[in-house]
């Protein structure tokens, strides 16, 4: 994303290559929240907040929220000119009033802007001046309400030095081509070279080589030249990073992802080893970064004045949504004291002999995708599992339990975690919608947003009928439509609806049915994408110009 140069009236890199601006979903104020309420703060709620993002490109990551989060307000600044204007372009067609992007440097924010329970510096931090990066420090400082929280990711060593190698091969090698495709096309043809000629076999270095190799090759133009090719790349130590940030008022709070921060993850030698090493928290993420050769870090900053609590203590739960695709093993749980049963899904498994737990597990399997309210869950698994809900000491401890299983679970992304209710609609009705962004990006490009802030690829026949999702169409309507703009030659079938021989042979004597099923699968896989929404969620009723 565009950083900042201190000449704002020039062409930048980003106006000439333009970085593909997406969403961030581990950037998302929901997990902000839920990490600051795991260790003791009280941040704003995401649907009353506002938002500041640093860096915000076309603003692919702040529309969505904008979207989704009416009464919340946001404002995103980027230095490039090509990059805005793309994004004005979507915000005018959307009519949102509740986000602004501007045209500036960050060095040119400042107190006007106002306070901020959130601030998101993506892609930025390791890509701008050492006197720009103090700058980000100060605003977070300076900006963030009392327990607002900021995310900042950069690049950080060790991961980093191997990277860095490749990034030095490259720019040696493109400094004599001076037109930027001219320099992707060069350094791909570097990569290649590279990948063909240092061999593997019996050589640490060529092994390791290649592994980075095949990365890069993966990346897109955009990736490859702001981040390889770029000027100024500086990645840190983590410890170092911290130690800046503590400079200006600031303190660790997490990472964006618990899991990542879990030393228990590792086997249980490394792990004691791990604490008999580290004096404090900043140690233990220090030796897991060595450990994990890692070379890039999601960290989130709070004012340093907050005593945070470190414990993860199972009452902080309480304001937290909770659910889980694992499902039991067994066809009937057995909920009794004692008796294991083992949940388990996509390789990861949760055993367990407690009722209160395994009836929690079930009712977040039978839920699933949509999360539960913690006190919900506590009450339903209660009566699940027949625990006498008005014996309080028991339900106390029952609910502490519990919260402390969610949390070990959340650390072995064996559960997800939520600081507000879901957006999306699981169950499909007879008019079905989705926002005005799923629609006007369905229309204008080859992805769409859902409400999980995701990028979501749809073919073309899904896109047409996204397209018309607003709510005001019931489904015979939507069928009755596109079965037209078929017979016209506007779009074409995708037999994804006609699932057998017979269904096919018949498609000539019924063409309105295959119509009707080739509509239903497009629904359902819209669904089941998290596109949907109730109507009301929408700006306005009227498609996108």
């Amino acid at each position: 994303m565009s950083a900042s140069s201190k000449n704002d009236t020039n062409e930048t890199a980003y106006d000439v290559v333009p970085y593909q601006s997406w969403p961030f979903a581990q950037s998302h104020p929901d997990r902000l929240a839920v990490m600051a309420k795991l260790f003791g703060l009280d941040p704003t709620r995401i649907d009353r907040s506002r938002v500041l993002e640093l860096g915000c490109a076309a603003g692919g990551n702040l529309l969505p929220l904008a979207q989704t989060y009416s009464a919340s307000q946001f404002v995103g600044i980027d230095l490039s000119a090509r990059e805005l204007c793309d994004g004005q372009q979507s915000l005018d067609q959307l009519s949102l009033s509740n986000i602004e992007l501007r045209q500036a440097n960050i060095l040119d924010v400042d107190a006007s802007f106002g306070t901020f329970d959130y601030i998101i510096a993506h892609g930025v931090f390791s890509w701008i001046p050492t006197e720009v990066q103090e700058h980000v420090f100060r605003l977070c400082k300076a900006l963030l309400r009392p327990h607002g929280v900021a995310y900042i990711s950069f690049n950080t060593y060790p991961g980093w030095h191997m990277r860095g190698m490749i990034r030095s091969m490259l720019t040696y090698h493109t400094r004599q081509f001076s037109e930027p495709r001219e320099q992707i096309e060069q350094a791909r043809g570097l990569l290649k070279f590279l990948s063909h000629s240092v061999p593997t076999e019996g050589n640490p270095y060529g092994a390791y080589l290649q592994q980075e190799l095949e990365w890069c090759e993966q990346s897109d133009d955009s990736y490859l030249y702001h981040d390889l090719l770029a000027g100024i790349n500086e990645p840190t130590l983590f410890h170092e990073f911290v130690d800046r940030a503590e400079s200006h008022g600031l303190q660790y709070l997490s990472e964006c992802d618990l899991a990542s921060m879990a030393s228990c993850n590792f086997n249980k030698d490394i792990d004691e080893t791990l604490q008999r090493l580290s004096q404090d928290l900043i140690q233990i993420e220090q030796y897991m970064d060595f450990l994990r050769n890692r070379t890039f870090r999601q960290t989130l900053l709070c004012h340093r004045e907050h005593a945070l609590d470190r414990t993860l203590n199972p009452k902080y739960c309480r304001t937290l949504h909770f659910a889980s695709p694992l499902a039991p093993e067994s066809s009937s749980v057995d909920l009794a004291e004692g008796v294991v049963e083992r949940f388990a899904a996509s390789g990861i498994a949760v055993n367990s002999s407690n009722p209160m737990i395994k009836a929690a597990h079930v009712l977040m399997s039978r839920a699933w995708p949509v999360w539960i309210p913690f006190d919900q869950l506590t009450h339903e698994a209660m009566r699940l599992a027949s625990i006498d809900p008005t014996d309080e000491p028991q339900r106390q401890r029952r609910s502490m339990q519990l919260g402390e299983h969610l949390i070990r679970c959340f650390a072995s992304r064996a559960v997800v975690v939520h600081s507000a209710p879901p957006t999306f609609e699981t169950v499909l009705n007879d008019r079905p919608a989705v926002t005005d962004l799923t629609r006007y990006q369905a229309k204008t490009l080859g992805y769409v947003t859902n409400q999980k802030h995701e990028v979501v690829q749809l073919d073309a026949f899904c896109r047409c009928i996204a397209e018309r999702l607003d709510g005001t169409r019931t489904i015979s309507q939507l069928t009755n439509e596109i079965h037209e703009m078929i017979s016209n030659g506007q779009l074409r079938y995708t037999d994804h609806g006609d699932d057998s021989a017979q269904s096919r042979s018949q498609l000539n004597e019924l063409p309105l049915d295959k119509t009707s099923r080739e509509v239903q699968w497009a629904l359902d896989q819209i669904r089941s994408a998290f596109l949907l929404v109730a109507s009301f969620r929408n700006s306005s009723s009227s498609s996108p110009n």
